[in-house]
């Protein structure tokens, strides 16, 4: 849900007249219409590589190379040598001494900027995924609308599709769920370990949504019929992707994943939960699945045994999809 939430955030500017309907190929160096600033800070702190040549459309299609804080490590190079986070996910290091630390979008996007870190180059070459790419979105939203990206979201996305369950944590201290809540587990040599509190600040933009099955499969059912307050030609311009590889059948648009077999959705992943959302619009139907327990047998070396396990509830999904098309 909350990528195509973020993205929604875009269009949804658009449509209210606060940037030209072709705003989303401007590049984030841009001034904003109306305003003259540029989407993203003319600062030091934002000068992360290769800004000067990325789209809006390029984030939101993680096709940007924009230097992902969530899961990369910071790479050692002339401008990040000596500095104690190098060679270790700057993120988990900050929580590690600070576990309620405030992260803000200058904090990170200034890591990237002095680390000189990236993806890849030059910005467009291909697709790779990027939470931080993300943040840069909740960024842009905030300047263009004026509203703090969850008071954005709220006005104009929950209250008015009644999604009442769902809230946007961002304080570092404000780790808790609303009751009831489903706790996370990590499965992790043969024990159980709840990771339920967490700190969600590092992830505006991109993950700091707390929703439930219900609200979700209401977003889904709202979004793809043209009645989330998009037109269903915009939607559809979010569902137009392109390929994330060479070859492949998958796509990535703006925010919207495709999968022949599972159709138009995305997946979400936060320590302890696993989520997917989808829409098949050859039987008009959406699916939620969750789960609540990490399998993290291969955690400290690799994520293979959570991506297995992500495989098997998508292939779940899609044999329910199957039966159901016949």
């Amino acid at each position: 849900m909350f990528r195509a939430v973020s993205t929604d955030s875009e269009p949804e500017l658009v449509k209210k007249g606060q940037t030209r309907i072709d705003g989303i190929d401007d590049k984030i160096i841009d001034p904003i219409p109306g305003q003259g600033r540029p989407y993203v800070p003319d600062t030091s702190a934002y000068d992360i590589p290769n800004k000067n040549q990325m789209t809006i459309r390029m984030v939101l299609m993680h096709r940007a190379g924009i230097f992902d804080l969530s899961n990369q490590n910071i790479e050692e190079n002339e401008a990040t040598k000596g500095e104690p986070y190098v060679k270790l996910n700057y993120l988990e290091y900050v929580m590690a001494q600070d576990p309620d630390h405030q992260f803000t979008f200058d904090e990170m996007f200034g890591v990237i900027a002095q680390g000189r870190q990236a993806q890849f180059s030059p910005p467009g070459l291909k697709y790779r995924y990027s939470d931080t790419g993300y943040g840069l979105l909740a960024l842009i939203v905030e300047r263009v609308s004026g509203k703090a990206y969850g008071e954005f979201v709220r006005d104009e996305l929950l209250v008015p599709n009644e999604l009442n369950e769902t809230t946007l944590p961002w304080r570092g201290e404000d780790d808790t769920l609303p009751a009831p809540f489903i706790p996370g587990f990590l499965w992790y040599n043969s024990t159980l370990a709840d990771v339920t509190l967490s700190n969600m600040s590092a992830f505006v933009g991109n993950g700091n949504m707390i929703t439930t099955p219900g609200d979700l499969s209401s977003w889904c059912r709202r979004l793809f019929s043209g009645q989330a307050g998009l037109r269903m030609d915009t939607v559809k311009t979010m569902m137009d992707g392109l390929p994330t590889s060479n070859g492949s059948t998958s796509t990535y648009g703006l925010g919207i994943h495709f999968t022949e077999k599972g159709g138009y959705g995305h997946s979400g992943a936060h320590e302890g939960y696993l989520t997917l959302m989808g829409y098949k619009p050859e039987i008009d139907t959406c699916s939620v699945m969750v789960s609540n327990v990490w399998d993290c047998q291969t955690c400290g070396q690799s994520l293979d045994s959570i991506q297995a396990q992500m495989g098997m509830m998508v292939d779940t999904v899609n044999k329910i999809l199957d039966e159901l098309e016949r």
